[in-house]
């Protein structure tokens, strides 16, 4: 969707709000529990433009937009000089070790997204796939893999093709340039371009991926709270079950399940766009919305936490920061010039509370009045953070009954900017129950069960 080039307890009644959430949020797979929270919260960012030590308060997990023609310029024939940058740029204008080995110094796990566009490479360009695709791959994993610089965990061969290269050439490409990262280096994790059940614009159809099951290790998933596409791009709240968000993750999910179980799902794009800004009355974003601060704030943090429950292994959100342009993806950062929005601390916050936790159960999930989850401290049973909220569009909301196993600890609301969180009162727990304010600002319940 950018521009490749571009930054951009008790015995409790679940009420379900839907199958698409059931399927995901009752229990996490027997076989393989749900990730820490520090394994599951990513953030996308681009290259040169992203400085990592700002960033490390609110995740672990970065995906980058690493440009196919940075390493080769726009001929596949051309051999890439690793771990430099292509030489048709300048020598040395771009050092991958040294730019990544910072990210993963800060303490920054990678995936790098190789990503290219009908404009910088069209498919006439590559003469020979086969080798040309393989030779990359190799050379890729050779250098970043864990058998040389040991600095990139995770390839995506392609961000979202979708109808710019047709299936053919996409499919020729990936058997290819998988096979190559597979002998490089067997233990990287081969991550597919963005795909979906039919694909679209964005992305490619999962079936053809059965045949290649053998090449790769995450099925990737885009997805964005659209209620409206062009010429207004409105957004809603994740939990809107009227719109396609949270079901087409869940579907590739079940498409998983059915057809390529022991594959990972990743969510590597969702987010929301909020500007200072106005769109330009002329231009082609004329009618574009966005959210006001709060409201991205509020909508980023309920997202991660929704897209824990399901049986979805990572999420990253877009963007890490943004130049607070009124147009779609370009204001969907989580910093605005480099000043922290709303939504740093409030991930911040979500990154601090959660890290070392695991999504437990959906407590309740009531339709319009109220989701209640329990999150437990890695697999100790006694400490749980309960996190409740409203899953409306309102950020005003009314008093409410939360059950509890146990006597709160302590409990606190999301934060909005710098400084502690705001404290929320645990003195109305009756020994089952404790009343809370509750909106569209999630509250953290810490309790820890004898």
């Amino acid at each position: 969707m950018k521009s490749i080039n571009k930054p951009r307890g008790k015995s409790f009644t679940i009420k379900l709000l839907a199958i698409v959430l059931a399927a995901g949020s009752a229990c996490a797979r027997a076989e393989n529990a749900k990730p820490l929270m520090k394994d599951f919260m990513g953030l996308n960012v681009h290259s040169k433009a992203f400085e990592p030590e700002p960033f490390v308060p609110v995740c672990r997990l970065v995906r980058d937009y690493h440009n196919l023609i940075w390493d080769i310029g726009k001929d596949p024939a051309t051999p890439p000089r690793f771990p430099k940058g292509a030489a048709a740029e300048g020598d040395g204008w771009l050092d991958w070790d040294q730019m990544y080995g910072s990210w993963v110094k800060a303490g920054f796990r990678i995936d790098a997204c190789v990503q290219w566009s009908m404009a910088n490479m069209p498919p006439a360009n590559w003469t020979d796939i086969p080798n040309q695709a393989f030779r990359y791959g190799k050379a890729f994993s050779d250098c970043f893999g864990s058998k040389g610089l040991g600095i990139v965990e995770s390839t995506e061969i392609g961000n979202e093709p979708g109808s710019t290269y047709d299936d053919k050439t996409y499919k020729e490409i990936f058997k290819y340039m998988a096979t190559g990262l597979r002998a490089g280096d067997p233990a990287m994790k081969i991550v597919t371009c963005a795909t979906n059940i039919q694909g679209d614009r964005y992305s490619k159809p999962l079936a053809p991926f059965k045949a290649v099951a053998d090449l790769f290790d995450v099925i990737n998933v885009h997805q964005y709270a659209l209620k409206t596409h062009w010429p207004t791009y409105d957004r809603s709240f994740p939990e809107d079950m009227t719109i396609k968000y949270v079901s087409v993750v869940q579907e590739v999910i079940d498409y998983r399940d059915r057809n390529l179980p022991g594959k990972q799902v990743w969510l590597t794009e969702f987010g929301y766009d909020a500007s200072t800004k106005t769109p330009d009355p002329k231009g082609d974003f004329a009618r574009w919305t966005d959210v006001k601060d709060p409201v991205q704030a509020n909508y980023i943090v309920r997202s991660f936490l929704v897209f824990s429950s399901l049986d979805l292994d990572r999420a990253y959100l877009y963007y890490f920061n943004d130049e607070d342009e009124p147009a779609m993806h370009e204001s969907s950062g989580i910093m605005r010039h480099m000043v922290p929005k709303p939504s740093f601390y409030a991930m911040r916050h979500l990154y601090k509370t959660l890290a070392d936790y695991r999504f437990a159960r959906a407590v309740r999930q009531e339709k319009g009045k109220l989701f209640l989850y329990d999150y437990v401290l890695g697999n100790d049973a006694k400490n749980h953070v309960f996190v409740a909220w409203s899953p409306t569009d309102a950020l005003t909301g009314a008093e409410q009954m939360i059950d509890l196993p146990a006597r709160p600890i302590s409990a606190e609301r999301m934060p909005m900017a710098d400084g502690d969180a705001p404290a929320v009162p645990v003195d109305s727990y009756d020994g089952a129950r404790m009343k809370v304010q509750i909106d569209g600002s999630p509250v953290y319940i810490h309790v820890r069960v004898p």
